[in-house]
C-alpha cells in the first residue's frame, strides 16, 4: 500500500476527548507561521502537531498507553501497517 499516494496531508489517527482538531481547522491563524521547536505537553490525538508538521518537536502526554501507541507507530510502522491491512474492507 502506498500511503503517500492516498494521503496528501498527515491526519491524526485517533479521536480524543478534548481534542484540538476543531482549533486547527477554524482558527489556524492563531498559530505562529514559524518557530524553533514545537512543544506539546497534552498530545492526545496530535491534531495540532499533525496540522503544523514541525521539523523539531517534543511530544508528551500523561497517558502511558497513548505514548506507547505513538512509539509503536514510530518504531514498528511496517508491522502496524500489516496488522491494519487485515482490517481493510475496500
Amino acid at each position: 500500500m502506498n500511503l503517500d499516494a492516498q494521503c496528501k496531508k498527515t491526519q491524526p489517527f485517533l479521536k480524543w476527548a478534548g481534542g484540538k482538531r476543531w482549533l486547527t481547522s477554524t482558527h489556524f491563524s492563531l498559530f505562529p507561521e514559524s518557530f524553533g521547536r514545537y512543544y506539546e505537553p497534552f498530545l492526545g490525538s496530535g491534531a495540532v502537531f499533525f496540522s503544523l508538521r514541525p521539523k523539531n518537536a517534543t511530544l508528551a502526554d500523561i497517558n502511558p498507553e497513548l505514548i506507547d501507541c505513538y512509539a509503536t507507530v514510530r518504531d514498528e510502522w511496517q508491522k502496524v501497517q500489516e496488522l491494519l491491512a487485515e482490517h481493510l474492507t475496500c
